[in-house]
């Protein structure tokens, strides 16, 4: 397996505005996980969120899609609350990443 060459291991920062409150809780900063799927995995660094199932949550990468998603979700390796189309790796603007 081809590993990125360069995986930046700094926090990024979610912002989330959507018409359900509790999937809006998800927005906050990100720490640095892992590698999985050949791209960096980032795990919240906020409080568990009733309603949202186990924590703690993951932003991860699966077929062409970044994944918000709970602790099962990312074990099994797929799915979640929001899946966000990219191009390639990169989140297309409707989310914002910052990284620092």
């Amino acid at each position: 397996m081809n590993l990125p060459r360069r995986v930046s291991k700094e926090p990024i920062f979610i912002s989330i505005a959507t018409e359900n409150a509790t999937t809006n809780k998800l927005s906050g900063k990100y720490n640095f996980h892992s590698v999985k799927n050949n791209a960096a995995v980032f795990v919240s660094d906020g409080p568990k969120i009733e309603k949202l199932g186990p924590y703690p949550y993951y932003l991860a990468y699966h077929s062409k899609y970044w994944n918000l998603q709970s602790a099962d979700y990312f074990e099994k390796g797929d799915g979640g609350w929001l899946a966000l189309c990219t191009e390639g790796f990169r989140l297309k603007i409707f989310i914002a990443l910052i990284s620092f």
